[in-house]
């Protein structure tokens, strides 16, 4: 809605104030949208299980209910309860073509209610255990869909075989993919992204 304020001589005119006064209750309503809005979009629940992946950083949680506004946390439970990708490709780290499935990132960014903030940063940061990170561009959370993948072969992998997740590509789909930039992107035993 535009309100506009009709000027002659310097003066508003008994016109110009009308619009402008009809304007102030939706003016009223627009500067509570955003406070609207965090009190209405996010239905993410407390994890019922050990947290397995934090979505932390600006924005990360801010339109969850029943988790605090650092981080949305996800346990197994609620990453098997988001739509699940899945695709079969050969990895550098095996002599054999693997089958992962799982929420892609871009997913997971959705629950979290940070793909605004990813967006505009124009990056993620993956974090894994023993301080492995990966920053990936923006461009490659749309155009790859990487997997934030909880099964490996249809089993979960153990800390041991590089999990309980994975962050992957699917390697086969693209010739850059199988280079070392995006290698280096992957992370095992991934616990954050960092918005």
């Amino acid at each position: 809605m535009n309100a506009v304020l009709v000027m002659r001589g310097g003066a508003r005119s008994r016109a110009g104030r009308r619009p402008l006064l009809r304007a102030l209750p939706a003016l009223a309503w627009l500067a509570a949208a955003p406070a609207r809005a965090v009190a209405e979009i996010g239905t993410m629940r407390e994890p019922s299980g050990p947290v397995l992946l934090r979505v932390t950083g600006r924005a990360a949680g801010r339109v969850t209910r029943g988790q605090s506004s650092a981080s949305a946390c996800f346990d197994l439970a609620m990453l098997k309860a988001l739509p699940q990708d899945e695709f079969e490709t050969f990895t550098p780290w095996q002599d054999r073509s693997q089958h992962f499935k799982g929420p892609s990132l871009l997913t997971v960014l959705c629950e979290a209610g940070s793909t605004a903030a990813a967006r505009s940063a124009g990056a993620v940061l993956a974090r894994g255990a023993a301080q492995v990170e990966a920053a990936l561009p923006w461009s490659d959370v749309l155009e790859h869909r990487p997997l934030v993948a909880w099964s490996v072969d249809g089993s979960q992998p153990s800390l041991r075989q590089r999990g309980p997740l994975q962050l992957v590509f699917p390697y086969d789909s693209a010739a850059r993919l199988r280079t070392p930039a995006y290698r280096a992107r992957t992370v095992w035993q991934l616990e954050e992204i960092v918005v």
